[in-house]
């Protein structure tokens, strides 16, 4: 199983003129996990790093002029020497004389070391390799906030493949209750970085860290993620999470290792933390309603890397809707159509999209209703991918418009009011619209996922302060889905609800 994979450009001469390229398997994380962890400290000047490997992450924080020492603690001897071969690309790990690298075990080094620091970034193998969960524990993150200084902020890595959602928050719960404040990012479509603080709110993300002179002729091969980019990597954080893990009995520990018992079993059984996914990959997110996080579109064309679902559909949105205004009017150059080249799938589905709006000025009814609203959610989803809490008005004016003209079932009419008050967080929109479509969910042939119906109705409920009525609608409407009891996003559903039942339930005011 390999580990921090690099490809071959990372060795060749930067590019006088071409295409940039998009982040590709491991160094999508190599690169946005440590950077990610120092925009939260941005002027740190000592930081540690848990675990060599390829030695890229240390090098990439090494670019950063603020730092002024770097230390690297790896156990094994022969993972510095095989890094070696990825010299040049890692230079600064083995050439910076800020940077040095320390073989012993980091609690051991913790345990003894005299100074705080300013950041420390954890990136271990995988806690299914033996004595590596340790590095997980509670005791090991309160061993490193007393080795951090004021307002310091500590980055772990965590995949998300072959873990189940549970065992992710056994490492969570032991990071909620060890620091003050924490917000978990994705850094490709199976790994995380949690950056938790020593401080009661952790600090604004100063995104100019990847805008260093250094970095930059590093990344000359690579698309530079924006700052739009980088706030799209943005999963889920205390406040949301608070509901779940202020009760959450199974903690990784010292004395209970639950995550050293289970990784090798979730290996083996090819286990996958879905719902953490999920928060990047759905197009409503009840978390994101707790702290009123909304997500508008962005003006980039190309993600960084293919593997953050969310920075992938944002700049897929923009993307089609920048050729859906060439079509209209082929006179226009729309800057953000001209950053990617598309390809035949792009093409034709944009064609499929603009031939479905052609039809919203028809005067004849679909062939099959029951296809057409759901092809009303793929387009939405396409157009809007990415973003949280914005759609624009226009798109579902015209489709009202279009169900009026042709006498269309009030099925598409209640859909369409759902769908909109969904994407532009109208909840008393939802659930009115809810309630009517409540019997067609229930068929067999529904014409919205259960499951986002789900999500929607239980918040709709809960931001308007009525919890009996979200819990019914829970227990009602949970077994059509098609998620599993353990996945976060039910368990998070049912952490608000029991917290809106004991009043302890606080939902951002921007929504309302």
């Amino acid at each position: 199983k390999p580990d921090a994979s690099l490809s071959a450009y990372w060795f060749e001469e930067c590019p006088e003129t071409g295409s940039e390229r998009q982040l590709e398997d491991d160094e999508s994380t190599q690169l946005l996990a440590p950077m990610i962890t120092l925009a939260h400290r941005r002027h740190g000047r000592r930081g540690a790093v848990i675990g060599q490997g390829s030695g890229m992450s240390s090098h990439f924080l090494l670019a950063s002029p603020g730092v002024e020492e770097l230390v690297t603690l790896e156990i094994e001897p022969a993972m510095v020497e095989g890094s070696r071969e990825f010299y040049p690309a890692n230079r600064r790990v083995f050439d910076d004389p800020r940077g040095r690298i320390v073989y012993d075990d980091a609690r051991s080094y913790f345990a003894a070391a005299p100074e705080p620091f300013d950041f420390v970034f954890s990136e271990p193998s995988n806690p299914w390799v033996s004595g590596v969960s340790s590095l997980f524990t509670r005791q090991f993150y309160e061993m490193v906030r007393d080795h951090l200084s004021v307002d310091g902020v500590f980055g772990q890595w965590l995949h998300l493949y072959e873990i189940s959602d549970d065992l992710v928050l056994t490492v969570l719960s032991a990071i909620h209750s060890s620091f003050g404040d924490y917000e978990v990012f994705l850094t490709s479509d199976t790994d995380m970085v949690i950056v938790a603080t020593t401080g009661e709110r952790l600090p604004v993300p100063d995104w100019t860290v990847f805008g260093s002179s250094a970095l930059s002729a590093d990344l000359c091969r690579v698309t530079l993620p924006t700052p739009s980019m980088l706030e799209a990597a943005r999963l889920i954080g205390r406040r949301s999470l608070g509901p779940l893990l202020d009760s959450w009995t199974l903690q990784n520990t010292d004395y209970r290792p639950i995550l050293d018992l289970g990784a090798e079993s979730a290996r083996f059984l090819g286990y996958r933390a879905d719902g953490f996914v999920g928060l990047s990959e759905d197009r409503f997110v009840p978390a994101a309603i707790v702290t009123g996080r909304r997500v508008p579109p962005s003006a980039d064309s190309v993600s960084p890397t293919r593997y953050v679902p969310r920075m992938v559909s944002l700049a897929r949105g923009t993307r089609i809707r920048s050729a859906l205004r060439s079509m209209k009017d082929p006179t226009s150059r729309d800057p953000a159509g001209l950053e990617a080249p598309p390809d035949s799938e792009f093409v034709a589905r944009t064609e499929t999209i603009a031939a479905w709006f052609s039809s919203l000025d028809g005067a004849e009814p679909p062939l099959d209703w029951q296809a057409w609203i759901r092809e009303l959610g793929q387009v939405e989803a396409e157009l809007y991918g990415g973003t949280l809490g914005y759609i624009e008005p226009g798109f579902y004016e015209a489709a009202r418009g279009y169900v009026q003209r042709v006498s269309g079932p009030p099925l598409a009419g209640n859909v369409i009011e759902f769908r909109a008050g969904l994407a532009g967080w109208d909840f008393a929109a939802v659930e009115a619209a809810g309630k009517r479509i409540a019997a067609n969910v229930m068929s067999d042939d529904p014409a919205i996922e259960p499951d986002v119906y789900l999500d929607g109705m239980t918040m709709a409920m809960l931001a308007r302060g009525d919890a009996k009525s979200a819990r019914e609608s829970f227990d009602r409407f949970e077994p059509l889905g098609s998620r599993y009891m353990d996945d976060l996003r039910l368990r998070l559903l049912n952490a608000y609800i029991e917290a809106a039942e004991d009043g302890s339930l606080e939902l951002a005011t921007d929504h309302e």
